[in-house]
This record gives structure tokens, sequence and C-alpha cells, in this order.
């Protein structure tokens, strides 16, 4: 699928924040996933290695509630981010994979 339009068409199409979670143990990951989809507001969802990227109404509300619900569980966060669409998430949206994915990705077909 290719996606046109100028660059900031294609991320206007995106409505809402980005957010980012990285957890820190990989095997609370699943766990953390859960959590997270379940919540009010949370739109697409996605996993990156350790880390959780999902689309919100308004990441100034959703990022305490999600952290919040994720400290209650016992899910220990290492960092946490907020943007406005970009073009990675633009790329995501329509891949499935970040920009960052796709490079590592390639570098070890190439290796």
């Amino acid at each position: 699928m290719v996606a046109e339009g100028t660059p900031e068409s294609l991320k206007s199409a995106l409505r809402g924040d980005a957010i980012q979670i990285d957890i820190v143990e990989p095997d609370t990951l699943g766990k953390a996933r859960l959590l997270v989809e379940r919540m009010p507001g949370i739109g697409e969802l996605h996993l990156d290695g350790a880390t959780l990227r999902a689309r919100v109404e308004s990441g100034a509300a959703a990022v305490p509630a999600v952290l919040g619900v994720l400290d209650d569980a016992g899910i220990a966060v290492s960092s946490v981010t907020m943007s406005r669409p970009s073009l990675d998430d633009v790329y995501l949206r329509h891949t499935g994979r970040s920009f960052g994915t796709a490079d590592r990705a390639e570098q070890e077909r190439a290796a």
C-alpha cells in the first residue's frame, strides 16, 4: 500500500498524540499491552521490542493514567514520551513498524 499526500496531510490524518512507553522487563510486555489496550481513549497500539506505542486523543491526559495503571500492576517503565504525529507515525500506521525497526531489519538482512 502506498500512502500519498504532502507530509502535513499525511500527519493530519492521524488524530491525537502518540505516546511511547519503554518497559523495563520484557517479560511484562504482554501484560502491559493488555492493560493499556483496555484503557479508554487508547487508539492504535503497537509493540516494538520493549516499547509500547499508542495513539491517544490527549497525550497530556493519557500519560499519567497509563503510568498509574502500569504502576498499580507492578510493571516498571524506563521512559515515556509524547509527541504530535510524525512521518514515523504515518509509516508505522501503514506498515506496522517504525523506521528504526525497518532499518534494523534491513541491516540484519545485509549482514
